[in-house]
C-alpha cells in the first residue's frame, strides 16, 4: 500500500472561504493542482488543522476523495477553533463543531476520521486521534497559543493566576483535554500506522518553553504500539526520524508565506 501523508493545510487562509459553492470549487481544484500537488497513492492520510470552516474543508475533503480512493484524517487544534461569534452562536462549543464535521465525512464514502479509533484499509491497520500537548505554566501557555482562546467548552471562562497574582483568563481547561487524549492513546491498539496531530516525541531537546505544545511525552506509547509509521503535524516544519522500529514523519503545508510550503510536497511511504 502507498501512503501519501500532509497535515496543517489552514485552508481557509490559502482559499477564501466567504466565496459560494460555484467559485470555491474552482478556487479548490486550483488550490489542489497548484499547492497541494498531490502525488498518486492508495491512501491520502491528513494528519490534522484543516482549517477553520467545516463547510470548505469538507468541500476540500471531496474533491481529495476524486483523486485517492482512501482518505485518513483526525483533528487539530485549529479544527476545535470558533473563529466568529457567529461560529460560537452556530456550535456553542469547539465539541460540536468537531462532531459536525466528523458527520460530514462519515457521509463521504472512503473517509475515515479518527477520533480514537481504528480502521483496516486493505491489510493495513490505522489507529488515531488528535492527542493533546502536557501545560505546566497556564499563564505562559495563555500567552503564547490561541488554542486558550479560540477552543470553546461548556463552561468558557477559566481563571487562574499568574507567579505575579494577575488574572489569568481563557477558555477551556487544557489539563481536561490532555487526559482524555492521553487516555485514548492508553488504550490504542497494535496499529500499522498511527496518525496523531501532536508529536510524541521530537527529535531535539526542548530549547524554550513553547517547544512543548507541540509535542507530549509519548516515547512509551511509540514501543507499545509499535507502528511501522507515525504521521504527526502541528509543528510547521518536516520530520523524518526514528523511535524504535517506528519511522516518525511529517509533512506540513502551513500558512502562506512560511518557507516550509515554497518546497511542500506531499510524501508517500510505501507500507507492506
Amino acid at each position: 500500500m502507498k501512503i501519501a501523508y500532509t497535515s496543517d493545510i489552514h485552508l481557509d487562509f490559502w482559499v477564501n472561504p466567504k466565496e459560494n459553492d460555484a467559485k470555491q470549487h474552482k478556487l479548490l481544484r486550483r488550490f489542489i493542482d497548484d499547492v497541494l500537488k498531490p502525488p498518486d497513492a492508495d491512501v491520502l492520510v491528513i494528519a490534522g488543522d484543516i482549517g477553520h470552516y467545516n463547510r470548505q474543508n469538507l468541500l476540500l475533503i471531496e474533491k481529495l476523495r476524486e483523486r485517492y480512493k482512501y482518505i485518513v484524517l483526525t483533528w487539530g487544534n485549529h479544527d476545535l477553533y470558533l473563529v466568529s461569534k457567529r461560529q460560537e452562536k452556530e456550535y456553542g462549543t469547539s465539541q460540536q463543531r468537531l462532531e459536525a464535521f466528523k458527520q460530514g465525512c462519515k457521509e463521504i464514502e472512503g473517509v475515515f476520521f479518527l477520533d480514537g479509533d481504528t480502521v483496516e484499509i486493505e491489510g493495513v491497520r490505522f489507529w488515531g486521534s488528535g492527542l493533546w500537548y502536557f501545560v505546566e505554566n497556564v499563564a505562559h501557555w495563555r500567552a503564547t497559543m490561541t488554542d486558550a482562546m479560540r477552543i470553546v467548552t461548556p463552561h468558557t471562562t477559566h481563571i487562574d493566576f499568574d507567579g505575579y497574582g494577575k488574572r489569568v483568563r481563557y477558555r477551556f481547561d487544557p489539563h481536561v483535554l490532555y487526559e482524555q487524549e492521553m487516555q485514548k492513546l492508553k488504550t490504542a491498539p497494535k496499529a500499522d500506522v498511527v496518525v496523531t496531530h501532536v508529536a510524541p516525541t521530537l527529535p531535539f531537546d526542548i530549547e524554550k518553553p513553547a517547544d512543548s505544545y507541540y509535542r507530549f511525552d509519548g516515547k512509551e506509547h511509540i514501543l507499545r504500539i509499535n507502528p511501522k509509521l507515525w504521521i504527526f503535524g502541528h509543528d510547521h516544519r518536516s520530520y523524518d526520524f526514528t523511535v524504535g522500529t517506528t519511522r516518525l514523519v511529517s509533512c506540513p503545508l502551513g500558512y502562506p508565506g512560511e518557507k516550509i510550503n515554497k518546497v511542500h510536497t506531499i510524501k508517500t511511504f510505501n507500507i507492506a
